[in-house]
């Protein structure tokens, strides 16, 4: 049983650094494609769905940018980088009260996460 998990842990790194490369590269359904290997492989791995979450956000499909994102802050809930993606994916959708709350989050979790502090700045929602 130890070997397949090592097995399975060996194939979602080389889906999230196939994901990494096609994102890297503008190919962003390519590595949505690749991300979501990765999360089928490991449902729990909340950096593959935070790299799908950015893979659909850069290709403007924020529904599935804040599905995938929502997963990622799940299953690292005290990951304030999550939070903040997942108030872009809100705001690209238009759901600016649910992207000021998400950067809130992102805030009370670290009040040093710039990317949230801009975002809010923005919205026009600094506090």
């Amino acid at each position: 049983v130890r070997h397949l998990h090592h097995e399975a842990v060996d194939w979602v790194e080389q889906y999230k650094a196939e994901g990494r490369d096609h994102y890297q590269a503008g190919r962003y359904p390519q590595a949505a494609q690749a991300y979501e290997r990765a999360t089928r492989q490991t449902p729990s791995d909340a950096g593959a769905y935070a790299g799908l979450g950015a893979s659909f956000l850069a290709y403007a499909k924020p529904d599935d940018a804040i599905q995938a994102y929502q997963r990622a802050a799940q299953l690292s809930p005290g990951s304030s980088g999550f939070h903040a993606a997942l108030a872009r994916a809100y705001e690209q959708k238009g759901d600016l009260d649910r992207a000021r709350a998400a950067y809130r989050k992102a805030l009370l979790l670290s009040p040093q996460n710039q990317a949230a502090s801009r975002g809010l700045a923005r919205l026009g929602g600094a506090e």
